[in-house]
């Protein structure tokens, strides 16, 4: 029993180290792919979290007015997952604009220099710092 408990702890070890060498999101159109996908989720939980917690708000504090049944449980419920959803969505956010910042490059080139005049001795073109953003 234990050999069989150690060997499928083994393989367990074995396939989680294979799945932690993946290779991450390096290139700036898979960052802003990847920068998009978080701000529609950050949207879509801040947008439920509104709506369970503007139901919760509404609901009324008696199931029926015959028997006297609570809605406590239900709003409870309600109220607590929009709140989890709402604070869940800010690190989602976060993370967007920190991807969406890795996507922008920063590099230092050589740019070509729109002067309507040249000057004889100018150079055509200067080392510039250029921030590119892909759209």
């Amino acid at each position: 029993m234990k050999n069989l408990l150690f060997t499928i702890l083994l393989f367990g070890l074995i396939f989680q180290a294979q799945s932690q060498t993946k290779n991450l999101a390096t290139t700036p159109s898979e960052l802003l792919k990847k920068s998009n996908n978080q701000y529609k989720t950050g949207l879509i939980l801040i947008g439920s979290g509104t709506a369970f917690l503007l139901t919760a708000i509404a609901m009324p504090p008696t199931y029926s007015d015959y028997d006297g049944s609570s809605n406590h449980t239900v709003k409870s419920i309600l109220s607590l997952t929009g709140a989890i959803s709402i604070i869940v969505s800010v690190p989602v956010f976060l993370s967007a604009g920190q991807n969406g910042r890795l996507a922008a490059r920063l590099s230092l080139e050589n740019q070509a220099l729109n002067q309507p005049i040249s000057f004889p001795g100018h150079p055509k073109s200067m080392t510039a710092l250029s921030l590119k953003i892909p759209i």
